[in-house]
């Protein structure tokens, strides 16, 4: 590994003043190595309660030899954040711990096992397990689950050409692929907006993809999702699961774009319309199977996010054009 070998952990936190005292603790527990240098790196993005200062707190009552710093990042939302997180790493490998994940003791350490011994890996991904503490499960949950970034989808090893699923908590991007796809135009798709879905880790896993780095999955990488406090119930369970099918919609045009953005812009229409009928015949066959209803909804949901919006997604596809025909110049 390079000479700026380690690992830097990003933690994205807006508002996080009521969560990030857990997932701090866990990483201070985290069972590292003898030669592996990492940090921490808190970006509040704006937050107006006091999370920067809960965390300063911490730090100083641990006296931990971690190196640790706190950047406010001014402009609100997570994509504004992790650009200042990955952009300020100091690392060749940077973890992204969302304020309300607690990494399992060997996780960095495991982290670092893994690209020790696969060099090739670009974008590294774990699973996390939902956490309610003294809360009660929503119904169905487990149904949903894939939704909050929880349960294990994949068993280790590199994951098939096409297959994007690495969820943003917990990952691992190596700083010289970012560099890449940022000297190269890369950007966040989805909305930058403070408290919005986002889902840039469709927008990041899509770009590490297409660009022809690979994409790995370990088993051993898992975290604790804290999901308690109120902030996952019966009544909006659905609401958010909805709103993360809504934002999925946005692969689709990434799937149009891997394959057709050598075309003319002119055609998009055509393809678009294309995976319109094919959602729409999709659909009609998911009717007739049981115990289906999160593929039945999700698909519901994107086809009904594109036909309405069309305009919307040809100038995101116009975007990612852009980005992708950088590559090739």
């Amino acid at each position: 590994m390079s000479s700026t070998s380690g690992i830097s952990v990003i933690i994205c936190t807006y508002n996080g003043a009521n969560r990030i005292i857990p997932t701090l603790s866990a990483l201070v527990k985290q069972n590292d190595t003898p030669d592996l240098k990492w940090e921490i790196i808190i970006i509040d993005n704006n937050s107006d309660d006091n999370t920067s200062e809960i965390a300063k707190q911490f730090f100083e009552e641990n006296n931990t030899n971690i190196d640790f710093r706190i950047i406010t990042e001014n402009q609100a939302g997570k994509a504004n954040a992790l650009y200042r997180g990955y952009n300020e790493a100091k690392y060749d490998l940077m973890l992204v711990c969302d304020d309300d994940n607690w990494l399992q003791a060997q996780y960095i350490s495991t982290v670092y096992e893994i690209f020790k011994n696969n060099p090739e890996i670009a974008l590294l991904g774990g699973y996390g397990i939902a956490e309610f503490q003294s809360d009660g499960i929503p119904n169905n949950f487990d149904k949903w689950q894939h939704c909050f970034a929880c349960g294990k989808f994949h068993q280790t090893g590199y994951l098939k050409h096409g297959d994007i699923s690495i969820w943003g908590a917990g990952s691992v991007l190596k700083k010289s692929v970012w560099m890449e796809l940022t000297q190269n135009g890369f950007q966040f798709l989805n909305s930058t907006k403070a408290g919005k879905a986002m889902g840039e880790d469709v927008d990041l896993a899509n770009a590490v993809s297409f660009w022809g780095y690979k994409l790995y999955f370990d088993e051993r990488l898992w975290f604790n999702h804290d999901l308690s406090g109120g902030r996952l119930t019966d009544k909006n369970l659905m609401t958010q699961v909805k709103r993360n099918y809504k934002n999925s919609a946005l692969l689709l045009i990434y799937l149009i774009a891997n394959k057709h953005y050598i075309k003319p812009t002119k055609y998009f229409f055509f393809y678009y319309f294309k995976m319109l009928i094919s959602l729409s015949i999709n659909l009609m066959t998911q009717v007739f199977k049981k115990d289906n209803s999160p593929t039945r909804l999700k698909i519901y949901i994107q086809l009904t996010e594109l036909a309405t919006h069309p305009n919307k997604y040809y100038s995101l596809y116009k975007k990612i054009k852009k980005m992708y025909c950088n590559k090739n110049n």
